[in-house]
């Protein structure tokens, strides 16, 4: 049998609204979408290229037109659609993206894939009838196998970390899929990716994490580890971006925390000031980030942004932030005020209105931000939401019995599998959002919020290039 060819799907997000008003977006102009590329999608997509596998990215974020798809499937004929969900809010468009799989092409395997989908386990065949294979864990080596093994007529039940429909029967696959070396991963072809140049060029520094934050999946993703690339792939693959995408962007630096390690964060503050471009990542505020920040800083750094997800002790605890919260606060605090005295960077905190807030722990958050508020440029303040496979949605029966935490039945979320919740006696889930409406306001600057959401949109947005190009962060 010739290699089979593979079509992979970047669903659309939230085609339908949700039923309460959501934080976010607060000063973004009616017409500027957020979209982004899908790098997990994009890296699979790149390794099974150089494996020498036929491999096609339909990326339907910026049209919202199934139709698209549907074509794609008419014109490719592909062997195997792989679609992927990264978060419940593009949960429903890829089942629809799996029915449609089935209408178009009924002989093609139909996967799922990614950090919402893979957590659902057994759940997502529930939900979708169409679909054949689940993914739960990163997927390069997940589809390399599962096309190895069509081609060479194999059950997929020998492949682990995965879950096959056969016939009425679920099998869930024991072990896990195979982690990635990450420079065995080649510099990402981007050109893979449908008009890659209209989006933020993104380069991965790391994957994964260690700390084991509870309402957080990427500890089951990554199974509790860190992996990164070394300093030289990271700088091949850097320069390879900076070919295709000039140096006039801001580069968006994936890593779930970057800077965990001293010495090898010193090496990439080199790399950057060879590269001359501007980028942004995202960081832990208790890392050793006095040994380096200076040095990024002059290498290029105009955003970043920090979890500290709570000011209160007592939450940092219970969400197993830290394990002490008086030095993980002393330590965002001096790194608030390091930061407003770097004119060109700009500084995101985000913060969650967790399970198990009181009038209390609230003030203590708000008087934190009140105390910085000239040092902090944005923050991004959520209401907590309950993720299926966490370790919140494990121990949420001792929230409800310590503070009167209950879940909460939604016909739209439900679909969805992300689970809100009443976060305390004191507080309904209303209120949160609210709250955190209200707090993103006050503590945002227009200037800082673009600065912070820059490698969410489109780089042909000129309301946000403007903004970008003569506000404070423009790092000219």
């Amino acid at each position: 049998m010739s290699i089979p060819s593979v079509l992979l799907v970047n669903p659309p997000m939230l085609l339908e609204k949700p039923d309460f008003g959501q934080a976010g977006a607060l000063f973004s102009p009616e017409n500027l979408k957020m979209a982004a590329i899908n790098p997990g999608l994009l890296s699979i997509a790149t390794y099974l290229d150089d494996k020498g596998i036929p491999v096609v990215i339909c990326d339907l974020s910026i049209t919202e037109d199934f139709n698209v798809l549907r074509q794609m499937i008419e014109d490719i004929k592909p062997d195997v659609i792989g679609v992927s969900s990264m978060s419940a809010f593009d949960y429903i468009e890829t089942l629809n993206c799996l029915k449609i799989a089935l209408e178009e092409r009924p002989q093609a395997l139909r996967v799922a894939g990614g950090q919402h989908i893979g957590m659902l386990g057994t759940s997502a065949f529930v939900d979708s009838p169409e679909l054949q294979v689940l993914a739960k864990d990163e997927g390069e080596k997940a589809m390399e196998n599962i096309v190895s093994h069509i081609q060479d007529n194999q059950p997929l039940s020998d492949i682990a970390g995965i879950i096959v429909r056969d016939g009425t029967e679920i099998h869930d696959n024991s072990g896990i899929s195979e982690l990635m070396i990450l420079d065995n991963i080649p510099p990402l072809k981007y050109e893979l990716y449908p008009e890659f140049r209209q989006f933020t060029p993104f380069v991965e520094e790391s994957r994964g994490c260690p700390a084991r934050c509870e309402y957080c999946t990427s500890v089951r993703m990554n199974h509790g580890k860190i992996r990164y690339k070394t300093t030289e792939h990271f700088e091949v693959e850097i320069n390879r971006a900076i070919d295709l995408w000039g140096k006039d962007h801001i580069f968006a630096i994936l890593a779930a925390s970057f800077g965990m390690r001293s010495k090898p964060t010193l090496e990439l503050a080199k790399v950057f000031s060879r590269t001359n471009v501007r980028w942004t990542t995202e960081f832990r505020a208790d890392c050793n980030w006095e040994v380096y920040l200076d040095q990024l800083y002059e290498a290029g750094l105009v955003v970043v942004n920090v979890g500290m997800e709570s000011a209160s002790p007592e939450i940092l605890i219970n969400m197993n932030k830290t394990k002490n919260p008086k030095h993980y606060l002393a330590k965002t605090r001096e790194l608030v005020k390091r930061i407003s005295r770097m004119p060109k960077l700009a500084l995101r905190i985000n913060v969650i209105f967790y399970v198990g807030e009181t009038p209390k722990t609230i003030k203590e958050t708000i008087s934190f931000l009140v105390e910085n508020i000239y040092g902090i440029d944005s923050i991004l303040y959520s209401p907590v939401f309950v993720t299926p496979g966490s370790d919140l949605e494990k121990n949420f029966r001792r929230y409800e019995k310590k503070y009167g935490a209950r879940l909460i039945s939604s016909p739209y979320w439900d679909q969805r599998r992300l689970k809100l919740c009443q976060p305390s006696k004191y507080f309904s889930f209303e209120e949160s959002v609210y709250v955190s409406n209200a707090l993103e306001k006050v503590f945002s600057t227009p200037e800082g919020w673009f600065a912070s959401e820059a490698y969410h949109y489109r780089q042909d947005h000129k309301e946000l290039k403007q903004t970008l190009i003569s506000g404070r962060y423009s790092g000219s």
